[in-house]
């Protein structure tokens, strides 16, 4: 847990309870211990009141050494989440960045970028590793037949070697432009699940590069109904 999460700050995190007692006493201040905290069900109490014990008969400051040792993860983390935030500024246009940059840089940081993307396409939960995991195992086994929902209706797709985040919520319409129908049926069926599909078609588009050339390619346009949700 970190002391600061955006407007959610924890300051007596590294504090251990003995020093908030003492502090409280010398103050003369009442305090209230919540009857859950000798609840064993709950994993914290159970930490707490059957692993802790053993533990300091081994080391009587093992407490004072996680605590040590989860302030220094706290620093690598904040180092890597501005790196993380640099890297997006130099490589990201919108919601969407190169497949091969996002494979070619560390995991620790590419990860982290995956989070910066989520949120640039309006997502609002919190991203577990388990979203991030399979992402990358999609990414490391099919480069471009994949679709993925993160949570908030956040969906991931490769498109012209691009990896795309995309939230249907942004308008009352969202087109998918593809070159890869697999990917684009994938997608439709996941929009399925809470949309009705207006319509989703094959086409073929020209297109003009930045040096003047001209390039012709199927595409497979989707045009999703997102302001009425499936119940």
């Amino acid at each position: 847990i970190p002391q600061k999460r955006k407007n959610i700050i924890r300051p007596l995190l590294a504090v251990d309870k003995k020093t908030v007692v003492e502090a409280l006493q010398e103050q003369k201040i009442d305090f209230v211990e919540d009857k859950t905290n000798v609840d064993t069900a709950y994993r914290r109490n159970l930490i707490r009141h059957k692993v802790l014990p053993p533990l300091r008969e081994i080391n009587e400051r093992v407490e004072q050494k996680a605590t040590d040792m989860c302030a220094h993860l706290r620093e690598d983390m904040q180092y890597l989440e501005e790196a993380a935030k640099a890297f997006y500024a130099e490589n990201v246009g919108g919601a969407s960045i190169s497949i091969e940059k996002f494979l070619n840089a560390p995991k620790a940081l590419s990860r982290r970028v995956a989070v910066l993307l989520y949120e640039a396409a309006g997502g609002c939960e919190m991203l577990e590793s388990v979203h991030t995991d399979a992402l990358f195992a999609s990414l490391e086994t099919d480069k471009h037949t994949f679709v993925h929902r993160f949570p908030g209706d956040v969906f991931v797709y490769a498109q012209k070697g691009m990896l795309v985040f995309s939230n249907v919520f942004q308008g009352d319409k969202l087109k998918l432009i593809t070159e890869n129908k697999d990917t684009a049926e994938l997608y439709v069926n996941l929009l399925k699940e809470l949309y009705t599909v207006d319509t989703n078609e094959y086409v073929t588009e020209k297109h003009i590069t930045d040096d003047g050339e001209k390039v012709t390619y199927n595409s497979y346009k989707i045009t999703a109904v997102s302001a009425k949700r499936l119940q």
